[in-house]
């Protein structure tokens, strides 16, 4: 027949039954202490969950307004004739939208500016002829026209001209 635990132990001597004890309470401490760091009571669990469930609320709360900042981006540069992909890297920078528009504002005056300096340096160039339309986009002789420096263009439209008149 198989003995109990408590009948061995009581039949060490008292030496060896002290041993063993301590060695038990150890082990045993040290299970406790293991399964209330991984099992927390419930009260500390709860606090736990719930300060999760705010940092979530924080974040899902910075991610709409992102969103909205984003939506509103679109829409004030599709107004201003900007396109997206100018502003859509700065958005992270700006709080509220008042600050975007301003930004958005800024790069329209700029873009504008941009547009009007490419259009004279275009007249400026004399390779835009207004009412043509006749020479296709890669015409050899405005390719040509942009390679020559400003003072042998007119001589080269010159030559031009006589060719084409005969």
């Amino acid at each position: 027949m198989a003995r109990t635990f408590e009948e061995i132990f009581n039949g060490l001597p008292t030496d060896e039954q002290k041993v063993l004890r301590s060695t038990i309470d150890s082990r045993i401490t040290g299970a406790i202490k293991t399964h209330s760091i991984n099992n927390p009571s419930p009260k500390e669990a709860l606090e736990r969950i719930n300060k999760r469930i705010e940092q979530i609320e924080v974040a899902k709360l910075e991610k709409e307004k992102q969103f909205e900042l984003k939506t509103h981006a679109i829409e004030k540069c599709y107004e201003t004739g900007i396109p997206f992909s100018v502003v859509s890297d700065l958005l992270p920078n700006f709080k509220s939208a008042e600050e975007l528009d301003k930004k958005i504002e800024t790069l329209s005056k700029l873009s504008r500016s941009n547009d009007v300096a490419a259009m004279n340096e275009m007249l400026a160039n004399n390779s835009y002829k207004p009412g043509g339309g006749s020479h296709a986009e890669n015409d050899p002789l405005d390719k040509m026209r942009r390679t020559l420096p400003p003072g042998d263009l007119a001589e080269f439209d010159k030559n031009v001209e006589r060719t084409r008149r005969r």
